[in-house]
Parts: C-alpha cells; structure tokens; sequence
C-alpha cells in the first residue's frame, strides 16, 4: 500500500508547475542490500534528463551533454563509500553529466563510452583527503595534483579520472566543434580513453587530482593531440573500463549505459 501511495504521489505530480516539469517517470524498484530504491526524473524542456536503472533507458545523442538523476541508495552504487539505506530525500539525490563524443576526423574521441561529470560529490573534502579516497580500494593510481592543458589532446592508454579539488574551470571536449562543460570544487570527472579534453579558462587556483586505473595500466599515461595511429585506435578500444569510481562508489558501466550496448 506504501509503494502504490508512492507511485501516486509521483505520478500526480505530472501535473505540478507544467512551465518547468514536463515528465516525472517512475521507474521500478530496485532492491539493494535490503534497501528499495526509486528515482524521480524532472525533464525541463529541451534538454536531455534520464534516470538510470539496472537498464538502459536512452540511447546515445553525440555531442549533447545528457543529465542524469541518481540516488545514493540505488543499484548504480556498489556501496563501497559508506552505503546508506535511508530515504532518497534531496540530500541523496545526484546529477551526473554524460556526453557521448564521436570521431571528428581528426581526434578518434569515443563513440562507445562517454564523458560522466559527477557533480558536487565532493564539495566539502580537501586535497588530501581527495587523495586518499582515491587510492583507497586500490583501484586507482596515486594521484597527480595539477589542471588540464590548454590544448586539445587525448590518452590513449586508460581512463582519466579528475577530482577538482578547488577552484573552478571550462573545459572543451572533444575538439574544437565539442561541447564546453564546467568543472568546479567538489566535481569529478570521468575521461574515457580518445576524448580530447582542453582547458579553456580557470578561475580560484584551479587543481585537480589525476589517476588512472591500475588494472591494465603500464605507470606512463601518453599525451596525444593528432590523428590516431591504427595501435593506438586498437589500444584506446581495448582499455580496461574501471568498475568503479571512488567517491561514492558508482558503477562506471551502468552510468555509461545505453540500449546501444545491448545491440
């Protein structure tokens, strides 16, 4: 009876402030660790909004920066970082940014994988403790402490993670035609291998913390800003994809999700 209360609740509140809210979906249920979990999607119109479950719910729009609402509690988190079974109450909610980015003919970006921008997961930490929740599982490499360079290149030997750990800045993905996001204090980022990325402007003694999977991960991360080679298009398709990220403990694959993967 509490559940069908719920699903009401939500389903009424299609209808509430129509100028900003076009769709609110409910989405099933999702046990994890004893808990049930449900997540709201608002759509503003013209943008991309999704909730992502334990299966895709979109397919990919290349170039377009897609939002997606999660909850701490829901079975997108492995619940590493200090799982909670409370309620999905603001506190709990998250956005993460997702663009997907395809070969422009000059950098090969990634058609398969996208680009996730978790915000605020990090406001209030500090450097130091940035650094140690990034190493923590033993999942990620010991950090560099730095920013991104002002030009437009790629990696093509794993996936960069990026921990803003004050500051802020715009930064570029994709090349020169991609879309410009903005990262700032508390943000983490998620670069899949072949996504240019450039720093366009910074602002507040902008730093970030640097790490790379250590599965599959040689210690020396390359700095490319031309066309690929045939290795290196080979090597970017076959870089491990990190299961986890560590701050709250996501799962990287089901963030990346999409019906184009089940084809």
């Amino acid at each position: 009876g509490t559940l069908r209360a719920w699903h009401a609740r939500l389903c009424a509140a299609s209808t509430f402030n129509s100028s900003f809210v076009r769709t609110i979906a409910y989405l099933p249920m999702y046990h994890y660790r004893g808990c049930l979990s449900f997540v709201a999607l608002l759509t503003s119109p013209g943008s991309h909004s999704y909730a992502l479950g334990a299966r895709a719910m979109t397919t990919r729009h290349y170039g377009q920066v897609e939002t997606l609402t999660v909850t701490l509690n829901s079975a997108l988190r492995h619940g590493s970082a200090g799982a909670t079974c409370s309620g999905a109450g603001d506190s709990h909610i998250k956005s993460v940014q997702r663009v997907f980015i395809d070969d422009d003919g000059t950098y090969p970006n990634n058609s398969r994988y996208p680009t996730l921008l978790l915000q605020s997961v990090f406001a209030a930490g500090t450097e130091h403790e940035g650094a140690r929740r990034i190493v923590a599982d033993g999942q990620w490499t010991s950090p560099w402490s730095w920013g991104i360079f002002e030009y437009h290149h790629y990696h093509s030997k794993a996936w960069e993670l990026l921990l803003c750990v004050r500051g802020e800045a715009s930064v570029q993905l994709g090349g020169p035609s991609g879309p410009t996001v903005s990262i700032a204090k508390g943000d983490l980022v998620l670069i899949p291998p072949g996504v240019a990325h450039k720093q366009l402007n910074a602002r507040g003694g902008f730093t970030l913390l640097g790490a790379y999977p250590t599965t599959g991960f040689d210690g020396s991360i390359d700095t490319l800003t031309g066309s690929p080679t045939d290795e290196e298009r080979e090597r970017i398709k076959g870089c491990y994809v990190p299961s986890t990220e560590p701050i709250l403990g996501f799962d990287v694959r089901k963030l990346c999700d999409t019906e184009s993967d089940k084809s």
